[in-house]
C-alpha cells in the first residue's frame, strides 16, 4: 500500500472549484437550454457541427454533476452512509475512475470538432467531407460516446479502490494504480483543471458565436428565438474549372461546371 493513498489532499482547489462553478454553472445551463430551444426552430443548429457541440456541452455538465455526486455531495451523512456501505458496487471505483473517463471523452469530442472543421474549410469538395456532413444525428451522437469508451476501457476495469474509513472517505488505492506522490497530488489538483475544461467552454461559444449569444440573450428576457436559417446555411463553393478525372474525392461529374454548398 502506497502512503500516499492515506494523505488528505489540499482543500484550496475544491474552494476555488466552487468559486467557479457559482459563475459559470449557472451560466453553461442557460447556453445549454439556449441551444437546444435553437436546435427545436432552425435547421442550422442541428447541423454536424452544433451536434458534436452539444454533445460536447453534454459532457462537461456530466462531468460536473458526476463530480458533485461523488465528491462533495458525500459530506452529506445520508450520502456518506450509502457510498461507504455500498463502496464495492463500483461506487469508490467510479469515484476515482470518472476522472479520466470524462477526460478521454472531452478531448476525444476536441479532436472531433476540429477534424470536423478542418474538412469544412479545407477539403469542402471531398466525398469524406460529404459524408459527414449528412450523417445523421444518432451516428454523430454514438460516435462521440463509443469511441473515447473503448479508449478508457482499460481506465473502467479497475475497481480496487476503497474508503479508508467512514469519517474521512479518502480513496485507498494499490501503489500499482497510484504509484507515487506526484500522482496524488496532481489528482488532488482535478477540480481546478475540471473546472477550467468545463467552463471555459460557454464563454467560448458565447463570444466566438454571436448569433447563438443574441438567442441567449433573448432566453434571459423571456423572448422566443429568432433565427434565419439563410444567414449560416453554409459556405457555397463555386468552380468554374474541369478537375481531374482521376481525382475520386470530388463530388460531381468531372465535365460539369460544379457548384456544391456544404452545411456547417
Amino acid at each position: 500500500m502506497n502512503d500516499s493513498a492515506l494523505l488528505v489532499p489540499p482543500k484550496w482547489p475544491m474552494l476555488v472549484y466552487y468559486g467557479m462553478s457559482i459563475v459559470s454553472l449557472p451560466l453553461y445551463f442557460l447556453v445549454f437550454v439556449s441551444f437546444l430551444r435553437l436546435r427545436c426552430v432552425s435547421k442550422t443548429y442541428n447541423s454536424t457541427f452544433y451536434t458534436i457541440l452539444l454533445q460536447h456541452s453534454i459532457a462537461d455538465l456530466l462531468a460536473m454533476m458526476f463530480f458533485f455526486a461523488t465528491n462533495p455531495m458525500r459530506v452529506l451523512p445520508f450520502i456518506r452512509e450509502i457510498y461507504f456501505n455500498y463502496q464495492h458496487y463500483y461506487i469508490t471505483a467510479a469515484s476515482y475512475n470518472s476522472i479520466y473517463y470524462f477526460l478521454y471523452v472531452r478531448c476525444t469530442g476536441i479532436v472531433f470538432l476540429s477534424l470536423q472543421r478542418y474538412y469544412i474549410i479545407c477539403c469542402p469538395t471531398y466525398r469524406l467531407t460529404f459524408k459527414v456532413q449528412n450523417t445523421s444525428n444518432w451516428k454523430i451522437v454514438i460516435t462521440y460516446w463509443l469511441v473515447p469508451t473503448l479508449i478508457s476501457a482499460v481506465v473502467l476495469k479497475d475497481t480496487n479502490f476503497s474508503y479508508d474509513t467512514f469519517e474521512r472517505m479518502a480513496i485507498v488505492a494499490d501503489q500499482d494504480v497510484i504509484q507515487t506522490g506526484p500522482i496524488f497530488y496532481m489528482r488532488a489538483l482535478y477540480p481546478v483543471a475540471n473546472g477550467l475544461l468545463s467552463y471555459i467552454n460557454p464563454f467560448c461559444i458565447l463570444f466566438l458565436n454571436k448569433d447563438l449569444a443574441r438567442q441567449v440573450f433573448r432566453s434571459v428576457i423571456c423572448h422566443k428565438p429568432k433565427v434565419s436559417d439563410v444567414q449560416m446555411s453554409g459556405i457555397a463553393t463555386t468552380s468554374t474549372k474541369h478537375p481531374n478525372k482521376k481525382d475520386n474525392n470530388f463530388i460531381g461529374h468531372p465535365n460539369d461546371n460544379h457548384t456544391s454548398e456544404v452545411v456547417i
